[in-house]
């Protein structure tokens, strides 16, 4: 369900998260898989943050905390990286702070690679031949 593109589907499917048809323990592991795609990060962030009253309840058993937290390093920008570290300013996760630090070290490490890496492929990839 991750993989969807149609925003009419990822909606449905981050609905389930607020269903009793998926169970408490399982919210935060199918949660975390939609941060995995580039069409269903935003929206999933977006959807978590909007409903985070709802959701905290299940995310904070079983260890959920940790992995949605580590889920978040999949973003590599520095508007998200400091949305997240607001939000999660506002919403403690105690089980999950360290995890948390490693998520923004992460995104960090991202945006560093993507600065220093963009020029070189932009000049590269401007070099190739037109097909």
């Amino acid at each position: 369900m991750s993989s969807f593109r149609d925003p009419a589907l990822i909606q449905r499917a981050l609905d389930l998260t607020r269903s009793p048809d998926l169970r408490s323990q399982d919210t935060s592991l199918y949660l975390s898989q939609f941060f995995s795609g580039a069409a269903t990060r935003d929206p999933a962030w977006a959807f978590t943050k909007a409903h985070w009253a709802e959701l905290e309840p299940k995310i904070t058993i079983s260890l959920g905390d940790v992995t949605l937290a580590t889920s978040l390093s999949s973003f590599c920008s520095a508007e998200a990286r400091d949305d997240i570290t607001a939000f999660f300013r506002a919403h403690k996760l105690p089980a999950a702070e360290r995890t948390l630090q490693q998520t923004v070290e992460r995104i960090n490490n991202c945006i560093e690679t993507k600065q220093r890496q963009q020029p070189a492929l932009a000049a590269w990839l401007s070099a190739q031949p037109a097909r």
